[in-house]
């Protein structure tokens, strides 16, 4: 029965190919939108391991016990104030290699954190160093 149903739509001269062409093509592009998206976040794309950039919301300055703490609490240690500019609030945290998309998970959790990223900052100036 249902076969049969499917087969009338598909005969019916009032059948409009045009939308359904449309929807099936913004369904492949979109699709594939999606999965090249996650295979360029599955790639091993270069940063520097062991180090996360965090900012902060503009009303909690990086350098404050609070944002400082929230730090040390989930397993890092600052490195370098980037800015504490309210707007840009921004810090640079070793964190142990390996753990730094484990860190960014927990830490972004954190209402005061506006955003935390890996360190992709420089890259090009360490793949120049010579290896030993």
């Amino acid at each position: 029965m249902d076969n049969q149903k499917f087969n009338s739509f598909l005969k019916d001269p009032r059948t409009n190919w045009k939308y359904i062409l449309i929807v099936v093509i913004l369904a492949v592009i979109v699709g594939g939108g999606i999965l090249a998206y996650q295979y360029w976040q599955e790639q091993k794309i270069p940063y520097i391991p062991g180090e996360v950039i965090v900012s902060f919301i503009p009303e909690v300055s990086c350098t404050s016990d609070l944002a400082l703490n929230l730090i040390q609490q989930n397993g890092g240690k600052v490195k370098e104030i980037i800015s504490d500019d309210p707007i840009i609030n921004v810090i640079l945290v070793n964190v142990p290699v390996g753990e730094e998309r484990a860190f960014i998970k927990k830490i972004s959790k954190s209402e005061i954190v506006k955003y935390a990223k890996l360190n992709y900052r420089d890259i090009e100036l360490l793949q120049q160093i010579p290896k030993k």
